[in-house]
């Protein structure tokens, strides 16, 4: 479609397209863009919800441990409707991460295997898969007696998981840390494996797998990268499939468990990076790049080199604009764009490359800068009824008095559906900023804001969930246009 004519259609107009031409979800989240940005529509408290535990959204909320699973349409006293309480047979749930197949890799014949799921991981050493619509047990798998896994992170997002032991602190023992890794929809082994400080050393701090790289973390701030799909390959004991007998017992079952399958003795390191304490090191762009802080450099410097070569590119040093304010941090997020977070501003930069003389430029694309938009006030804007009749407004937002000791900028998401950066302040106001321009789209403030509790906000599609913690009490908002 022509670039001018998407500009000026309608939302009307994007249905009936949609109807014609068939369904199109680039142009169908447009449409949703429109509706959710439009003056006319505001964003509504809907439900309020308080429990002493944190909640978790996954597009249904959760609280109690992921125990307790609200439906966030539909509401019964100002309170989202309870779906399903999750059977605690299995132990407490500790960690959990919600699964959801892409279209593209969905097999007709195995359509359970696909569903939206929630992975969750609990204090006895279960791995369970719910559906996370009715609360079903679709899959459950007994990780082993010792040692106690405790966390559940993406070793690549919607694929592969990695579950991880407590840090073994004890002197007479030489293993650091468990890890098992499988592969999710349906459920496959990849391997279980232990990290022993007599090969990667005695200094280790903390360990991690991350798109195929086993990271290895150490006292004295190196932190070294591995290939882990080498690492199997080349130190594979024995494979073993969930289901399997083995001795008379079946892998992923009690009391077996998941057996050890990788014994690593032989070890090709990629690279070692020197970095600072609190900086933890991101790459992308095209090609490879990452950004890192080194002890050495001067105090919130920043450099962005490429992975290849280890070259700094042009104009890949940036600085901390307010040195006196600390939460500073730097690292490549939305759509390969780096973003350097400040207390009071964030700043997206993207690695561009040029073929002709292989030459790599770091380019700010955009910056959000919290004092000017809590001290200047935003132009005069017309908005027109569905009548034809025209009003005009203008948003005050010069009214509001902004301390600079304060950290105007409490937290900075994006959403992918929208195309929209979301950015709450310290005064209790929701921005949505469009994602080409960095320029505000729509405002939301938040009702019974209390600037003393930890306060997050999560937008998705036509809801926006408002939690926030008060010493052990918390509570949930929910939004919706």
């Amino acid at each position: 479609m022509n670039e001018k004519l998407k500009k000026h259609l309608n939302v009307s107009l994007y249905v009936i397209r949609r109807q014609l031409y068939g369904s199109n979800c680039r142009l169908a989240c447009k449409m949703l863009t429109s509706v959710i940005t439009s003056p006319r529509n505001n964003f509504k408290k809907v439900a309020t919800l308080k429990a002493s535990s944190p909640f978790s959204y996954e597009r249904i909320l959760f609280n109690d441990s992921y125990r307790k699973a609200y439906d966030c349409h539909n509401f019964i006293d100002g309170k989202p409707k309870l779906m399903y309480i999750l059977n605690p047979s299995y132990g407490r749930i500790v960690d959990a991460l919600s699964y959801e197949c892409p279209y593209n890799i969905i097999n007709p014949d195995d359509l359970c295997s696909h569903k939206q799921s929630l992975i969750a991981l609990t204090n006895r050493n279960y791995l369970l898969r719910y559906e996370i619509t009715t609360g079903k047990l679709l899959e459950n798998y007994f990780l082993g007696s010792a040692p106690k896994f405790l966390k559940l992170c993406w070793e690549t997002e919607n694929k592969r998981v990695v579950i991880k032991s407590a840090r073994n602190q004890a002197t007479g023992s030489s293993i650091f840390m468990h890890l098992i890794i499988l592969e999710i929809g349906p459920i496959k082994l990849v391997s279980r494996l232990k990290i022993d400080k007599q090969v990667f050393g005695h200094n280790i701090t903390n360990v991690n797998i991350c798109e195929s790289m086993l990271i290895v973390r150490h006292r004295s701030l190196v932190t070294t990268y591995y290939d882990f799909n080498k690492i199997i390959e080349m130190n594979a004991t024995e494979v073993v499939l969930l289901g399997d007998r083995l001795n008379n017992e079946i892998v992923g079952k009690f009391p077996l468990g998941i057996p050890i399958t990788t014994v690593i003795e032989t070890l090709e390191t990629l690279f070692q990076l020197k970095t600072s304490e609190d900086h933890t090191v991101t790459f992308g762009g095209i090609p490879w790049h990452y950004v890192n802080r080194t002890p050495n450099m001067k105090l919130y410097q920043y450099e962005v080199r490429s992975l290849c070569y280890n070259k700094l590119a042009e104009n890949g040093i940036f600085y901390t604009k307010n040195i006196q304010l600390y939460n500073d941090c730097a690292y490549f997020s939305f759509n390969d764009h780096l973003l350097h977070i400040e207390s009071d501003r964030a700043t997206f930069y993207k690695v561009h490359h040029f073929p002709m003389n292989d030459h790599n430029e770091l380019v700010e694309c955009g910056k959000i800068n919290m004092k000017q938009i809590l001290n200047v006030e935003a132009p005069q804007v017309s908005h027109t009824t569905s009548s034809g009749r025209t009003i005009k407004q203008v948003y005050h937002l010069g009214a509001v008095n902004f301390n600079e000791n304060d950290e105007a900028l409490l937290m900075i998401d994006y959403e992918d559906e929208l195309e929209v950066v979301v950015t709450l302040s310290c005064k209790g106001v929701v921005y949505l900023h469009d994602w080409d321009t960095f320029e505000i789209v729509k405002e939301i403030t938040l009702s019974n804001w209390n600037e003393d509790a930890d306060n997050s906000v999560l937008i998705d599609r036509d809801r926006m969930i408002h939690t926030s913690k008060v010493n052990t009490n918390f509570t949930a908002n929910l939004y919706q246009i």
